[in-house]
């Protein structure tokens, strides 16, 4: 494309919506057997919204039934939230809609995942463990995940992402669409669309802290950081093979001797 209207690539093809809607669909259109090829690209965009939509939903509805209990009302939250869900996507829609998109696309798809990954990262593989985490997963899967795959786990992956965000405020530029600045309140309400969620995480973090017994801080913070009793597979059976104690006091009665020496000995190792 660049080289038939003899200009630069950078000229031609633009970060955005204006990417994968205009240049792309142009760039197909070149190609052998086009209808294909734009019928595969589109298909793609449209399979890649859904399973988009899956993820951000079932996130949402999945913490807000099981913290509340709500289970037998899932299909009734579910259809709530997809209703206000479209209501809040309609001035998306509208005249303006694409500088709303890229406003929040710039601030709020850039820094806040990478930021919760940061601390994802962390907090999964120092503070709770990496040995408790492949322990988990092995009791669920029934074999233990691969050694090269826990050094990334532990090293690589939080501290490539904690780079990628560090160079992410250094190189920071304001939004931009084409040749459209967006004014200082906008780039304002970016920032807050963009830290909101954040923010929302640390003020629990310290809710949960200030909850906590201990003579200072430190001694808050490390009990904050500790599993919670209850933590770990639902059905007691489940949980002594894993590594747990169980929920009822009574259910070592309720296994044969042989499983009674292994519950005893996981049971003690637990304990220590």
């Amino acid at each position: 494309m660049a080289h038939d209207a003899g200009m630069e690539v950078s000229d031609v093809v633009e970060s955005g919506p204006g990417l994968a809607f205009i240049a792309y669909p142009e760039a197909v259109a070149m190609m052998p057997l086009p209808q294909l090829w734009s019928f595969l690209f589109f298909f793609m965009l449209f399979i890649l919204g859904l399973d988009t939509q899956f993820v951000g939903i079932e996130s949402i509805i999945t913490a807000v039934v099981d913290e509340a209990g709500l289970t037998k009302y899932k299909h009734t939250i579910t259809f709530i939230y997809c209703i206000l869900a479209f209501l809040l996507g309609i001035p998306f829609v509208m005249e303006g809609g694409v500088y709303l998109m890229t406003l929040l696309d710039w601030y709020s798809s850039g820094v806040t995942p990478l930021f919760i990954g940061v601390f994802e990262s962390y907090v999964i593989c120092w503070v709770y463990g990496i040995d408790r985490f492949v322990k988990d997963i092995e009791s669920m899967v029934g074999y233990m995940p691969w050694r090269p795959l826990q050094f990334c786990w532990k090293f690589i992956t939080p501290n490539i992402t904690l780079l990628i965000l560090v160079l992410s405020f250094v190189f920071y530029s304001p939004a931009v669409y084409g040749d459209y600045k967006f004014p200082l309140w906008s780039e304002v309400f970016g920032w807050f669309t963009g830290i909101a969620p954040v923010f929302v995480i640390l003020a629990f973090c310290v809710y949960v802290t200030s909850e906590q017994r201990g003579t200072n801080v430190w001694e808050r913070i490390v009990m904050a950081s500790r599993p919670a009793d209850d933590w770990g597979p639902a059905k007691d059976g489940d949980r002594v093979f894993a590594g747990y104690s169980p929920l009822d006091s009574l259910f070592i009665q309720d296994v044969s001797i042989i499983n009674r020496k292994e519950y005893i000995a996981v049971f003690e190792d637990t304990k220590l």
